[in-house]
């Protein structure tokens, strides 16, 4: 219906509401029931032919009627939905109202009304189908009713507001009734509940008549049109606000979700469909949006959420690559990755390609699964992305596609062991996602549960973590899986090396995608920033920083210039270095100390370089590390040295946590130097106490004691581990004044070489020239030493005892000439008087070492016994007077009771034990002497099977 048929409609029924026109009727009109109620019935449904029932109208008498033509209308108003059966019913009810005038349009404007507002009433709680129904019927209605009212049919207002209307009563008299109308139903619209069911019907309906509401017709008036812009105009910034509102809520949401399936590494559903419903929404709303703003000339909102995840889901194929270069090494690389082929394009002619129902059907054909093994082998082989391209052409194309065949395709690339054919095994994957993404997901399943597995087990398998690394760079793998397993390395990384190295594998394969690519830039900046504050941590090692470092390296590595650049160092600088690594011998050693004084420490660059020199022994000769430390101590001032000494200590610290072998020549170097700077005379007044306590250090560095136990679980210091003997050999062979301490200074160092023997012993074999080296300091220092593990044992107990019993005895021997003494047992006593002597400090770290001791030795025998008899352990054999040496009569026994049951019948036994300590250490010699036996009764056992085996 064009505008001149709406005009001329307008004008006649503006005449008919001023009694001016009335529709002419033919001189007789029908009154037969057959055909007013065949008339009345056809106004339930929609009709096409307009003008056929305008004529019906002019020729039935339809008085007594017009009550059910009302209830009729309104019915098949709720179902007119095509555009022609909505002109024909608005040229019947102006047909209707050129009759019958307000007798017959107030009845039916009033019942339009009250089923809009009817149908307008939705309970957001409902379900979605009687919203969608209700939704429906009122779209029809109000088309309907704005069209009825563009033909004038509403033009006489007096009389509908003395109606029961409900949104009519409360309207202004200066209010348009059309203007109230749209009003009312357009708030309606803006339910938040509902609008993304309801904005596009608002859409539609402002774009189909936008020339009524914004364009000068005569149809409206200008006052009427200005107040119906303005009504759509706040609708629209409403629900520009409301569309803004739902994309932070659905940026925040994501967020959350993201978060959340990052540190769990599983979608949570509950969020996954309420993303989905979201999503859904924003989308119907922008669409619908697009149009208004258009329409009414307003700025259209930023969906910032919806616009990334549109993107995100849109990654799966790349035609055109959408990225720069620079996120892969090269253009080759690049192409690999994201230029991919039609999927399904044949590039053989129609004769070479034949249905599988007619290969199948051909004698003399390979069976379909002969065919797939030989795909899988070409597949293995393949060298380049033609090949793969043209592989996953043939399976889609030779009909070798089927539900068999995909998981044949699946096991095999799972299988197999081979790491080379992994990223082609991932390109073939992408370019068959459309129709392989059940397989996909299954494969992206099955390597995150085996990538769990190694990370909660000792297993290591390189294959799975490339295949893993390979799908991420196309974009198969979901982002929350690669970050929860990235974040669970990082926050692991301090309990086990193993994840230092799965990240290190990860990083070094898709490292350069993960911190380039868009998608992943973000994320992955906040992993960076997790591996920095596990950094920073004042707690951590030097080996986990050093392996953080590594990490960061491989993630951000230093640009071609800055690796090729080289520093050019000042004439002065290279004078230093040829001086000192050089020139320095015992001639020229007065000439370099006046040159040394007169270096000015206010320049940067010689302080730099003086100190580089002076803390980095090993860049010197060897044999010119004592000149150097006599420069060091006369040359300088003595906060220099002390700066010095405190880097060296520094770096034999750090030595110790990283101990790494390639460090070896450097650790060794800074203890020759310590060593030499000890000779100078620097610690004249604490010697032994700086002496003691840095070869304490290194000893017991990373042990609570030294029991074989611990030893055995360092793994700061692995049994085959030898430089701490090293170290301490090299230290004590060229620390000369270490041999000529007086008695009172020497006990400290013979009480450190008791544990140092222990130490060497728990070792035990020791490479021969580690054994020479120990037995040359061991010489050098007077010491004798016992290199395997009983008999340190058996040493350490004498010691202690002949401590105890030089306590407990009242005076001295008086017959000194009767008693003869062994060597051993002048070193016992030797020992035993300089350990008399020390200070409490060192006796309380001795008897809590031996109180360690003897409970590892009593809870072993305890284990032991029950393991053997399921009874309460006794003392081994300590009943047998002829195991006890002789007592003296002066000593008083403790008496003890031993308790034991056997066949429900308990045994009691009485024991008497010496009061004093030898009985411990005889104890001990006499478990020592058990072991012996055991071990050669275990190997006489052993010998025997062997040769009955032979035989």
């Amino acid at each position: 219906m064009n505008v001149s048929q709406r005009k001329q409609l307008l004008d006649l029924n503006i005449q008919a509401w001023n009694g001016q026109y009335q529709l002419p009727l033919t001189s007789n009109l029908d009154s037969s029931l057959k055909k007013n109620s065949a008339f009345v019935r056809k106004l339930k449904a929609p009709f096409q032919d307009g003008e056929k029932m305008a004529n019906e109208v002019k020729s039935l008498s339809l008085e007594k009627y017009l009550s059910e033509i009302v209830d009729n209308l309104i019915e098949g108003f709720s179902l007119t939905a095509r555009a022609s059966d909505v002109y024909a019913t608005v040229e019947l009810v102006s047909a209707l109202h050129q009759r019958f005038q307000a007798s017959f349009t107030e009845a039916l404007v009033a019942r339009l009304l009250f089923c809009i507002c009817d149908q307008g009433t939705i309970n957001p709680d409902s379900k979605t189908e009687i919203i969608f129904s209700k939704l429906t019927v009122l779209r029809r209605l109000m088309r309907i009713f704005t069209e009825l009212y563009l033909v004038g049919l509403f033009m006489n207002e007096s009389s509908l507001r003395n109606s029961e209307v409900p949104f009519l009563l409360e309207s202004p008299d200066n209010k348009s009734l059309m203007n109230t109308l749209l009003e009312q139903t357009l708030m309606f619209f803006l339910n938040e509940s509902i609008i993304k069911h309801n904005l596009s019907f608002v859409a539609a309906y402002v774009k189909r008549f936008s020339w009524v509401f914004f364009e000068p017709n005569s149809l409206l008036s200008s006052t009427t049109q200005t107040k119906l812009k303005d009504e759509i105009e706040k609708y629209t910034m409403k629900a520009i606000s409301l569309c803004e509102k739902l994309d932070r809520s659905l940026n925040k949401l994501l967020v959350t979700s993201d978060r959340t399936a990052m540190k769990t590494g599983r979608e949570n559903q509950r969020d996954k469909s309420s993303i989905s419903d979201q999503i859904h929404t924003l989308r119907q709303m922008k669409s619908s949006l697009e149009e208004l703003t258009t329409m009414m000339g307003l700025e259209m909102p930023s969906c910032s959420a919806l616009d990334a995840n549109d993107k995100t889901s849109t990654s799966g194929i790349i035609l055109t690559s959408s990225h720069h270069y620079w996120v892969f090494e090269d253009e080759s690389d690049r192409r690999f990755y994201e230029m991919f082929p039609e999927p399904f394009a044949d590039p053989y002619s129609s004769e070479d390609s034949l249905s599988s129902s007619e290969k199948s059907a051909r004698p003399g054909l390979e069976s379909r699964a002969e065919r797939m093994q030989k795909l899988l082998e070409k597949l293995d082989r393949c060298k380049s992305a033609s090949d793969v391209d043209s592989l996953a052409i043939v399976y889609f194309q030779e009909g070798l596609q089927c539900k068999a065949s995909d998981k044949h395709l699946m096991r095999h690339m799972l299988a197999n062991s081979n790491q080379h054919p992994v990223k082609y095994y991932s390109r073939f994957l992408t370019i068959s996602q459309p129709l392989l993404k059940s397989i996909k997901d299954e494969i992206v399943d099955c390597l995150d549960k085996k990538l769990r597995i190694q990370l909660s087990s000792a297993k290591f398998n390189l294959k799975d973590i490339v295949f893993f690394c390979e799908l991420i760079k196309f974009k198969i793998v979901p982002t929350f899986i690669i970050f929860h397993k990235i974040r669970t390395l990082i926050i692991s990384l301090e309990s086990r090396s193993k994840y230092f190295e799965i990240l290190s594998i990860i990083f070094d394969n898709c490292g350069r995608v993960l911190t380039r690519d868009k998608e992943y830039r973000i994320m992955m900046d906040e992993m960076v920033e997790l591996i920095q504050e596990l950094s920073c941590s004042g707690t951590r090692s030097f080996q986990l920083r050093s392996q953080i470092n590594d990490l960061l390296m491989i993630l951000y590595p230093p640009k071609v210039s800055q690796r090729d650049e080289i520093v050019k160092e000042t004439v002065n600088t290279c004078f230093l270095k040829q001086v000192l690594r050089v020139e320095l011998n015992l001639d020229s050693i007065g000439l370099i100390k006046r040159i040394l004084a007169s270096i000015n420490f206010e320049s940067s660059e010689s302080f730099c370089t003086v100190e580089q020199l002076f803390t980095q022994p090993e860049s010197l000769p060897s044999d010119s590390l004592q000149l150097v430390a006599e420069l060091l101590q006369t040359s300088f001032p003595r906060w220099f040295v002390a700066s010095t000494i405190d880097k060296i200590m520094e770096r034999v610290s750090i030595g110790l946590e990283d101990n790494n072998y390639k460090m070896s020549h450097k650790r060794l170097a800074d203890m020759r130097y310590l060593a030499e700077l000890c000779n100078t005379g620097f610690f004249n007044d604490h010697l032994v106490y700086f002496v003691v306590n840095l070869l304490n250090y290194i000893l017991f560095f990373g042990y609570s004691d030294l029991t074989l136990k611990t030893m055995r679980n360092s793994s700061l210091d692995p049994p085959n581990n030898y430089i701490r003997i090293l170290m301490i050999t090299t230290f004590l062979k060229h620390c000369m004044r270490s041999v000529h301490l007086v008695k009172s200074e020497g006990e400290r160092l013979d009480y450190f070489l008791c544990h140092f023997d222990y130490y060497c012993s728990n070792k035990g074999s020791l490479p021969h020239d580690i054994r020479l080296a120990i037995l040359d300091v061991y010489q050098i220092l007077g010491f004798t030493g016992c290199l395997k593990i009983e008999q340190g044992l058996i040493k350490l107990e004498n010691v202690r005892g002949n401590v105890l019993r030089a306590k407990h005895t009242p005076g001295t021997l008086e017959d000194e000439e009767q008693v003869k003494l062994t060597p051993s047992d002048t070193d016992h006593l030797k020992v035993a008087s300089a350990l008399e002597q020390c200070q409490s400090s060192d006796e309380q770290l001795l008897e809590e070492f031996e109180q360690r001791f003897k409970e590892t030795m009593e809870q072993t025998k305890f284990d032991r016994s029950i393991h053997k008899t399921n009874l309460p352990a006794a003392l081994p054999r300590v009943t047998r007077h002829s195991d006890i040496p002789n007592v003296t009569k002066e000593n008083s026994n403790v008496k003890f009771k031993i308790l034991s049951r056997k066949d429900k019948k308990t045994a009691s036994s009485e024991i008497q034990v010496p009061h004093d300590a030898l009985f411990a250490s005889e104890a001990l010699r006499f478990v020592s002497q058990r072991r012996r036996e055991d071990d050669r009764i275990r190997k006489f056992i052993l010998n025997r099977m062997k040769d009955t085996s032979l035989q």
